[in-house]
């Protein structure tokens, strides 16, 4: 009559619900990573056009510079660049 219906098992329950909070929390990170360039063009700090991504190293030690205080210009973008290579 009816066909009964197909239950995964334990092993493959299992890697669904790795995938999925896999998949939540790249999807956090981006959203977060998007708050944060969000909240840097609030304060007119335009990194886009420096760099390609605001999530690496270069873009990290530019944020840390900027916290400290220091004044950024293009030469010393060019220093930090040449640093990180």
């Amino acid at each position: 009559m009816l066909q009964a219906s197909y239950i995964p098992d334990k092993d493959q329950r299992e890697l669904r619900e790795l995938v999925s909070y896999q998949k939540n929390l790249v999807g956090e990170r981006n959203r977060e990573l998007n708050r944060l360039q969000k909240m840097l063009e609030g304060a007119n700090i335009e990194l886009s056009g420096t760099i390609s991504e605001i999530n690496g190293k270069r873009p990290r030690n530019i944020l840390e510079t900027i916290l400290g205080g220091t004044c950024i210009d293009d030469v010393k973008i060019a220093e930090m660049k040449n640093e990180n290579h």
